[in-house]
């Protein structure tokens, strides 16, 4: 990555509700969010709130159950999390692209921030959740 001149994270959801489906297997409590960017802007500090809850890379929170059964999506993921990152990332009027949109949780929270959103999704079906979702948001 750095020979392209990328920066890289991994951020972690640990999710405190997680799913009972670990039947010979660890319990699925924690996702990552792989955050990538060449060049553009990353400044925790400079965004409003708590810098160090800003900056952290570990988030605790519940699944979005309520969500999950509104979009039929069975990843959702939290719109704060989210929210968190483009803020930090992006400023106003810039674009975000989400190249595995799924329930359009980003593309939300590119509308809520003013930012642009581009999203990528395979399938048909979530593509069309994501389109809905965004528009009624």
């Amino acid at each position: 990555m750095n020979k392209l001149g990328c920066k890289y994270d991994i951020l972690c959801w640990h999710k405190t509700n997680p799913l009972p489906a670990y039947n010979n297997k660890y319990l699925t409590d924690t996702e990552y969010c792989l955050y990538f960017r060449k060049g553009g802007y990353c400044n925790p500090a400079e965004t409003e709130g708590n810098r160090y809850e800003n900056a952290k890379t570990y988030y605790i929170a519940p699944l979005n159950v309520a969500d999950k059964k509104l979009w039929n999506h069975p990843t959702i993921k939290p719109l704060d999390f989210t929210e968190k990152i483009i803020r930090n990332s992006s400023r106003k009027g810039e674009t975000v692209l989400d190249p595995f949109m799924g329930s359009g949780t980003t593309g939300v929270a590119c509308k809520n921030l003013g930012r642009n959103f581009i999203g990528i999704e395979l399938s048909k079906e979530y593509f069309e959740i994501a389109e809905k979702r965004i528009e009624t948001c």
